[in-house]
């Protein structure tokens, strides 16, 4: 029973130290974007409220906490666990990619494709695939990398293939154009399951109501009030074919490295009539 106690003892500890940090997160901002929004650092939600833990006299009671106290509790080890290897991150000698690469993967459903039952047709990834995702989530070096030997340059762009596979995510052999043109038809099949032939992607006649900007996909009474939803693909990455290009920004707040110029291009196209949604 003792270690029971000092065990319970240590979680609480943890629990206090993570609750404290986050928010000091969330009372001081990290920056202002180009819109005068302020933006603070990233931390994971789902931390549990402090009076939803109970003292262990209560685990045979009828509290109304009592249902998934355990789960409750295994959140402070996760939270612990996320915010120990972020800190381990800050220490010297490790590149900035590692704390941008740790952000990225944490954000909102950023792992949802790990959870996609395979017997689905639209749900299913080659093989070669997945465990290229998967070592690019966890930074591992890639198995197609070392597998060719000494770095080669790739076909486009003169870059050196790295073994984590930077260049080859930013020039790739079918390049920007190929990756998002399949990205695009996706989402496209996706709506059209809901709206049929109302979504037209890369519509021609688009000049009643984008008269200087095609827009990738739109779709006519979808929007507010029955307005006209139209819809960018944008395709990016947190990192860099260039290590020393990282952007710091990256390593403290969700998206930081690619929201500020996704949020350009709307900007440059608000004479657009419509509701736009980006993807």
């Amino acid at each position: 029973f003792t270690e029971l106690q000092d065990a319970h003892s240590t979680l609480l500890d943890d629990y206090d130290y993570v609750a404290r940090t986050y928010e000091q997160y969330d009372r001081q901002v990290f920056d202002y974007c180009k819109e005068g929004l302020a933006h603070f650092r990233f931390h994971p939600d789902g931390l549990p409220d402090r009076d939803t833990l109970l003292p262990l006299a209560c685990f045979d009671s009828g509290s109304e906490h009592l249902q998934s106290a355990q789960r409750r509790y295994s959140q402070i080890i996760h939270h612990a666990a996320w915010l120990g290897f972020w800190n381990a991150l800050q220490l010297p000698g490790v590149a900035r990619r590692e704390a941008v690469r740790f952000i990225a993967v944490s954000q909102y459903q950023a792992g949802a494709f790990l959870n996609a039952v395979p017997s689905r047709r639209d749900f299913r990834i080659p093989t070669w695939a997945l465990r290229i995702a998967v070592q690019r989530r966890l930074g591992l070096p890639l198995d197609e990398a070392l597998a060719r030997g000494a770095p080669t340059c790739s076909a486009r762009g003169g870059k050196v293939q790295d073994p984590l596979g930077d260049a080859a995510s930013n020039i790739g052999r079918l390049g920007h154009c190929g990756r998002h043109n399949s990205l695009l038809a996706a989402l496209a099949k996706v709506m059209r399951s809901v709206w049929g032939m109302l979504v037209e992607v890369e519509p021609r006649d688009h000049l009643g109501y984008s008269n200087d900007y095609r827009p990738d996909v739109s779709v006519a009474g979808a929007g507010r009030s029955r307005s006209r939803l139209i819809g960018d693909v944008k395709f990016k990455d947190s990192l860099s074919s260039n290590p020393e290009d990282v952007g710091q920004r990256g390593a403290f707040v969700g998206l930081g490295n690619t929201e500020p110029a996704a949020r350009a291009r709307p900007r440059a196209a608000r004479r657009c009539r419509g509701r736009r949604l980006q993807a």
